[in-house]
């Protein structure tokens, strides 16, 4: 009889109590793996944008070494880089292979888009997840000419006033020769472009001016944690983190003075171009 009931008692299970016990446990367990969880998939979208962009970067190489080391056209809503514009819905609705470097990338791999940017474009018949969120420097790429004649863009946004041209202030690239100051390693092509500010193919910003003639064009992406990713013309591809919270404000004024002594368009405008000798 005692061996029944020490059986009967030992097959009797948690009580109350140490079941409380446990799923405190396990709910501390939880709370304490959640932020390491997040900060994982935040690591891993990094990882898949970083790829996405070297993948561009070598897509831009391959088109420019097929076509006589001349870059693909970036003039505004006349590039021939990417005919998928924002805001306009319809253009969510162009197939993401529809640009000029679709060749040369994944075919089942939509390389234009950061895997972390969820925004959607509003619609009355419903949103639609954008398709593209990387533009090409305004001062990279060719103008609409064709042959010998190709032209470099002109990158009007360079020197503040949307009336710069090619090589009078500041440098413009319209082939690999170009590309000589800022070298390779520190001129960038491609960007992270803010879901508000993303339009034509063509990031717009300025030149090394001075400070107090800041200006903030088009606004940069910020989808890593405050940064974001850009493509450099050698093909690596850094993480930047914005210091400052005038570069990718909440509400965006487009072609809006910044105060003086943005660390950011600093860091920015003397990777995008050069000043031409005098």
């Amino acid at each position: 009889m005692k061996t029944q009931d020490r059986k009967n008692r030992g097959s009797a299970g948690f009580t109350v109590a140490e079941l409380i016990a446990v799923a405190a446990v396990i709910c501390c367990l939880v709370l304490v793996a959640l932020p390491a969880f997040a900060k994982s998939e935040g690591r891993g979208l990094s990882v898949a944008c970083r790829n996405n962009q070297r993948l561009m970067m070598a897509a831009f190489h391959m088109y420019a070494d097929e076509n006589n080391s001349f870059f693909a056209g970036n003039e505004g809503f006349n590039s021939s880089w990417i005919t998928i514009y924002e805001p306009s819905p319809a253009t969510n609705q162009l197939s993401p292979r529809n640009f000029a470097f679709a060749p040369y990338v994944p075919a089942r791999q939509n390389v234009l888009k950061c895997p972390a940017d969820s925004t959607v474009v509003r619609r009355v018949a419903g949103d639609l997840p954008r398709v593209r969120s990387i533009s090409m420097s305004q001062a990279v790429g060719t103008k609409g000419s064709t042959g010998a004649q190709k032209a470099p863009v002109d990158g009007i946004w360079l020197d503040g006033s949307a009336g710069h041209i090619a090589n009078s202030r500041f440098y413009c690239y319209g082939k690999t020769s170009d590309m000589i100051d800022p070298t390779p390693e520190r001129l960038w092509v491609f960007i992270e472009e803010h879901p508000d500010s993303i339009n034509d193919g063509g990031f717009a910003n300025v030149g090394p001016i001075p400070p107090n003639q800041y200006r903030m064009i088009d606004l940069p992406g910020a989808w890593h944690d405050g940064a974001a990713m850009l493509g450099f013309a050698d093909g690596h591809v850094e993480e930047k983190r914005w210091v400052d919270s005038r570069t990718v404000p909440i509400q965006p004024v487009f072609g809006a003075s910044s105060p003086a002594n943005n660390p950011d368009i600093t860091w920015l405008a003397n990777r995008t171009t050069a000043p031409v000798p005098r």
